[in-house]
């Protein structure tokens, strides 16, 4: 039994790994397509599945990822990749985009998660590790395509994996 147990160990810890990588690639498989389809034959929600909701509910809260993540009035555009190695998703209040935006940025390699949640000049920058400043320059620079200037901007770091 002895020599089971580290056996058994090993092999969950390669489970878990390989799962955590497994649907982080399956992240790619969504770009050009829309983060929510509310299609009734086909319904999809990026932000439900395994590699985010976790991720995103521990590092938001719960009340900001029901807001972020399952309001219906939120205007979204197709999911991209930026530098190859970030999945990005971009989304606004409709009729009040200039005011309230949310920004996504998922390395899907790493697996780590970058939120910005934009409200009247102000930007909430939330991390599972790092800051804004970390990010590739093409990520950044597709932050300042989408959202206005901001006049206060808060980073927030906290591991959720």
């Amino acid at each position: 039994m002895r020599k089971l147990k580290p056996l058994i160990l090993t092999a969950a810890i390669l489970l878990v790994a390989f799962q955590s990588a497994h649907s982080q690639i399956n992240l790619r498989a969504w770009v050009g397509k829309y983060p929510v389809n509310r299609r009734a034959d086909h319904y999809r929600n990026i932000f439900r599945t395994a590699p985010l909701k976790s991720q995103l509910r521990r590092l938001l809260g719960r009340d900001y990822y029901r807001r972020v993540t399952f309001k219906e009035h939120f205007t979204m555009g197709p999911i991209s990749l930026v530098a190859d190695h970030y999945v990005i998703i971009a989304m606004c209040e409709a009729h009040n985009c200039v005011s309230k935006q949310m920004f996504l940025a998922v390395n899907v390699d790493r697996g780590d998660v970058h939120v910005a949640l934009y409200h009247y000049g102000s930007l909430d920058w939330y991390h599972t590790q790092g800051k804004s400043t970390d990010l590739p320059r093409p990520v950044l620079d597709e932050l300042d395509q989408l959202l206005p200037t901001r006049r206060n901007v808060r980073e927030i770091t906290r591991g959720a994996i």
